[in-house]
Order: C-alpha cells, then sequence, then structure tokens
C-alpha cells in the first residue's frame, strides 16, 4: 500500500456531489496495462463515466426502473483478491465469489478485515525499508513475500492452518533481519565505515519486520473476514458490495471494479472490424488499441448496475425484499447473475449498433429492425463473449426469450420490477423454467417459494 499522502494523491474521484454515481479511485498505480500498452487513470474514468450515463438513460428507455446512485470504485492488487474470497450474501463467506469454508464472524467482520489491510499495509512498509539494503537481493524477497502473505489469504478463505509454510515464512523473515543486523555489526567495527553506518535505518528496519510479522499474526489468528456482496467471483473483475470498507475508505452499497483483471479479460474479446473505429461516443474511448478494454470495461460495469438496479431500488416497499433475494441467492444465484449478464449484454449490444451506424443522439432504436438484426448478427460473437465464462447456460434463455418477443427489453419490465420490489411474491425456480419455454413470469400466479 502506498504512503498516505500518495494514497490521497490518486484517489481521485469524478461527478462528486452530481445526481450521478459518483466514480472513486481506489487504485495503487496510475495506469492499467492495456494489451502492448496503457490506459491511464483518466482513460479508464471517461470509459465508465460515459458507460454508466448510457445505462442509465437505456434502462429508463425500456425497463422504466429507477435505483440508488451507488457510487463506483475502481479498486486493484490485494484488495481484488480479499474481497472474491471473503465476499457472499449471508452464509459463509466466499460461498459465491471465493472458496471460504470456515465459520464467519459477521460481528467482527470490519475488524477482520482490517486485519487483511494491516497485512498489506505492513508488507509494503516493510519491503520499501528493506529496499536500503539492495545487497541482500530484496526483489526476490519481497516479491516472494507477497506471494505468501496473497496464499495466506487464500489460505483463510479455505479454513486452512499450514504451519510449516507459516514457520518458514517467519523463518524467511526473521533471516533476513539477523543479515541485515549482521551487515551493521560489521560495517560499525570497520574504521572506514562505521562514521557512515545509518543506524537509524536499521532500527526503522527492524521496526517494520516486528510490525510485519506482527500483522501476520493477527491476520492468521483473527476471524474469518466476510462482506455481504454480490457478483464476485473468481475472475475478479467486478462485484457489488453491501458492507463498508472503512480502512479503504470505501462506502456501500457501492459498484466495485477491477480494470487491470478486466483489461486481461478484454484480450480474448473475438476480432471485429469496428473495433479499430473510434468508439468515443457510446464508449468514452478514442484510441483505438484501447477498444476491447473500452467495451469490457463498459460491459462489466453495466452487469453491476445491473445488479444495484435489483438490490436496491428507489421504490423498495421495506427491507424483507432483500432477504428473499438473498435467500435465492445463496442457494442459486443463477437467476439473478443471468439477468445481470442479460441485461448488460443488451446494454451493450446496443452501444455496439449504434457505434457501427455512426447513431450519435441519445433515442431508443428498434433492435428488432432489419438494419439492426444485421448490425446484431455482426456483433454476436462479441456479445455472447461478454458472458461466456460465467452463467452463460442461464443467460441464454433470457437471450432466447429476448428475440422471440421482438428483440425489446420493454417485455421484461414486468418481471424485473417484481424481482427489485416484491421479489418474495414470486417462485423463481417456476419462472426460470418458463423462462426456458420463452414465456416471461411477471406475477406470483405460479406460486411463492
Amino acid at each position: 500500500m502506498a504512503d498516505d499522502s500518495a494514497t490521497q494523491d490518486r484517489a481521485i474521484t469524478r461527478d462528486e456531489g452530481l445526481a450521478k454515481n459518483p466514480i472513486r479511485n481506489r487504485m495503487v498505480v496510475d495506469r492499467v496495462s492495456v494489451g502492448s500498452g496503457y490506459a491511464s487513470v483518466d482513460d479508464v474514468l471517461d470509459v465508465v463515466s460515459r458507460a454508466r450515463d448510457v445505462f442509465h438513460s437505456f434502462v429508463g428507455q425500456t425497463l422504466h426502473r429507477s435505483y440508488k446512485r451507488v457510487p463506483i470504485y475502481l479498486v486493484d492488487g490485494w484488495i481484488v483478491k480479499a474481497l472474491g474470497y471473503f465476499t457472499s450474501v449471508g452464509g459463509r463467506p466466499g460461498e459465491r465469489g471465493g472458496v471460504a469454508t470456515g465459520t464467519a464472524d459477521t460481528a467482527g467482520s470490519a475488524s477482520a478485515f482490517a486485519s487483511i489491510h494491516a497485512l498489506y499495509t505492513e508488507l509494503d512498509r516493510f519491503s520499501r525499508s528493506a529496499e536500503g539494503l539492495s545487497v541482500l537481493k530484496v526483489i526476490g524477497l519481497v516479491g516472494y513475500l507477497k506471494q505468501e502473505c496473497d496464499d495466506l489469504l487464500e489460505r483463510k478463505a479455505r479454513g486452512r492452518s499450514e504451519t510449516a509454510s507459516l514457520e518458514l515464512l517467519v523463518g524467511v523473515l526473521r533471516s533476513f533481519l539477523s543479515d541485515a543486523q549482521r551487515i551493521r555489526e560489521m560495517l560499525s567495527r570497520d574504521d572506514h565505515f562505521k562514521g557512515q553506518v545509518n543506524h537509524e535505518f536499521f532500527e526503522e528496519l527492524k521496526a517494520r519486520h516486528d510490525a510485519l510479522l506482527l500483522a501476520i499474526e493477527n491476520f492468521v489468528e483473527g476471524p474469518v473476514p466476510h462482506l455481504a456482496g454480490v457478483s464476485f467471483n473468481a475472475s475478479g473483475r467486478g462485484g457489488l458490495l453491501f458492507d463498508d470498507i472503512p480502512e479503504l475508505e470505501i462506502k456501500a452499497p457501492a459498484v466495485v471494479l477491477a480494470p487491470h483483471n478486466i483489461a486481461i479479460w478484454a484480450e480474448g474479446m473475438p476480432y471485429h472490424p469496428s473495433l479499430s473505429a473510434d468508439l468515443s461516443t457510446w464508449f468514452g474511448c478514442s484510441r483505438r488499441d484501447l477498444a476491447p478494454f473500452a467495451i469490457g470495461m463498459s460491459n462489466v460495469l453495466q452487469h453491476e448496475l445491473t445488479h444495484a438496479m435489483l438490490r436496491v431500488p428507489n421504490d423498495a416497499p421495506d427491507e424483507g425484499y432483500r432477504l428473499s433475494q438473498d435467500r435465492q441467492y445463496t442457494q442459486d444465484p443463477g437467476f439473478e447473475e443471468g439477468l445481470a449478464n442479460f441485461v448488460a449484454s443488451i446494454a451493450t449490444a446496443r452501444s455496439l449498433i449504434k457505434s457501427h451506424h455512426g447513431t450519435r443522439g441519445p433515442e431508443a432504436i428498434d433492435m428488432d429492425s432489419s438494419r439492426n438484426r444485421k448490425a446484431f448478427a455482426t456483433w454476436r460473437d462479441v456479445i455472447e463473449w461478454t458472458y461466456a465464462d460465467y452463467f452463460r447456460e442461464r443467460t441464454d434463455p433470457f437471450m432466447q426469450t429476448w428475440e422471440r418477443n421482438a428483440r425489446d427489453l420493454r417485455a421484461f419490465s414486468g418481471m424485473v420490477a417484481m424481482f427489485a420490489t416484491r421479489h418474495g411474491e414470486m417462485n423463481w425456480d417456476q419462472a426460470a423454467r418458463a423462462l426456458e419455454s420463452g414465456v416471461i413470469a411477471t406475477t406470483g400466479r405460479e406460486g411463492r417459494r
């Protein structure tokens, strides 16, 4: 973790105070590797802000839903791993996103996540202090320590305690400090160098060493972290968070995005000739080398905004609807994830088609017109790619039913409204089976869960 002043410099916020989702940067680095080049933080903010605005317009024109403008956070590094391992809706952490099987201590979840924050903060501080002893090949040590801390997260999530690995880590740290102390003593005895020994440096190094060991101990012995949220998964592209992370100044509910992971995923996007076109109007990106990244980032954000539309509507009658949603998601996340994939893919398709035709106005388009059906067909590989590795089998019924209903997303507005505000009144297992037959359930007549 960077020092506090550097972190503040990178905590860029866009659209704060406006009637939009504010976008807040919590990434440690100041650029994202994209293919053979880089995207600056400003490039990423341009893509995210445009995708957000396009989605709000799209939802208003089709599904007629309004929902809370939750903040959007950009994150990277260990934060992404921690969210993937320890975020779920109720039950055990990791049931949805990670792999945890330990018992969650919900009451202590904030302090438990603080222990992760402390672990990586002290790792960073120790690494920066240790860089002053290049003679000890610190680069290799720092890489080893980072990997071991990442492994600690995974073992904690899996409920495993590997004493041998932990003892080895502690032994390596203590051996390094011992070597450093020997160098200090050797230099102090040398008449030529003893006046040049920086004793404050060695004392600082020991303090950082001791603080890192304590952070490791606190994390290993502390409770299993648990943050409430949906859509976090092994790919680590993003999710919707329901719990605050005060250590990172993340206020829930919030959409969390991982631009680095999205960039890696976007490298697998199927080729399309129009990817070399200017996508600035609908994807906020004029650089042609960033086109796949911009499309991927837009799609992931719109997936998470769909979860926000379903989970934090402005017209929710009470908190009971969320409990019903959580129960279903814990038992079967596929319906909600398939629905989020579907809405996001149609939003992405709409923007691709408008870019394809050079359309600049915000007006709705008829996706079933001959012209737009042909354009959709040319982009189908890209559209299907957006959900190919994530609940595809639960997304296909939505797509097929949409095509049977004149490709009109408004046909799903009743179902979406039920899910968002009267979830407990619908039997969603039956609704899923009906969808496979091309029927869109819009009332609770099918029976309650």
